[in-house]
């Protein structure tokens, strides 16, 4: 190719390049822009409330318990209101703890059936009491939710039970709502014996209300 001719071509690149590279710092497109303002992130709450205080006061207990006992409802009855006041649903269970059962000295009718000891931790009345829980979910509804299956167990086994979840709609407890705990202790039955004489039972009820 003639040399004039290379320098022409040469020269036309270099311009088209230039004016390229103008055209590309001058051009522009539409645009818009958007801000998101006022985004806040706030910790939700999960609080069990029992009965009118914060903590949990309340307390239940019967004396001068026999066998054969008739009361209103079947037993002794704790009964027990229960709010999430806060505003995280939250899953209900309980357990029994401390207890402690005590014999309080011997009778003389405890001895002829064959009771030995007559201290301190060493009772049996937790042994023949027995227990069912109600709980009435915020609609109204009653629901025997301990034990399942069986129609009760003793006060030793529920607490030998550790902590026992409420499953279901029964054990669910959405932020605001309350219902109700029912933890009935059945009365002695007929057939036990002198061995509960004196006896006494101590123990707590702890709810606990976890995150679901």
């Amino acid at each position: 190719m003639d040399t004039k001719i290379k320098s022409v071509l040469g020269s036309v690149l270099v311009i088209g390049i230039v004016a390229a590279m103008m055209t590309a710092g001058t051009q522009s497109w539409y645009s818009d822009t958007e801000t998101s303002v006022g985004n806040t992130f706030t910790a939700g709450t999960l609080n069990l409330k029992v009965g009118n205080y914060d903590p949990c006061t309340v307390h239940v207990g019967k004396n001068n318990i026999a066998p054969g006992d008739e009361l209103y409802g079947g037993g002794y009855c704790g009964l027990w209101k229960i709010n999430n006041t806060g505003t995280i649903d939250g899953r209900l269970s309980f357990n029994i703890t401390n207890l402690v059962d005590n014999d309080n000295g011997l009778t003389e009718p405890e001895e002829s059936d064959g009771d030995t000891t007559g201290g301190d931790g060493e009772g049996e009345l937790s042994e023949y009491l027995k227990v069912t829980v109600v709980v009435t979910d915020p609609d109204g509804t009653p629901h025997k939710v301990w034990p399942i299956g069986i129609a009760e167990k003793t006060l030793r086994e529920t607490a030998d039970a550790g902590e026992i979840t409420i499953t279901g709609d029964p054990g669910l407890l959405e932020g605001g709502e309350t219902g109700t705990f029912h933890l009935k202790i059945i009365p002695l039955d007929n057939s036990v014996g002198n061995i509960v004489q004196s006896d006494s039972v101590e123990f707590d009820v702890i709810f606990h209300l976890n995150q679901v």
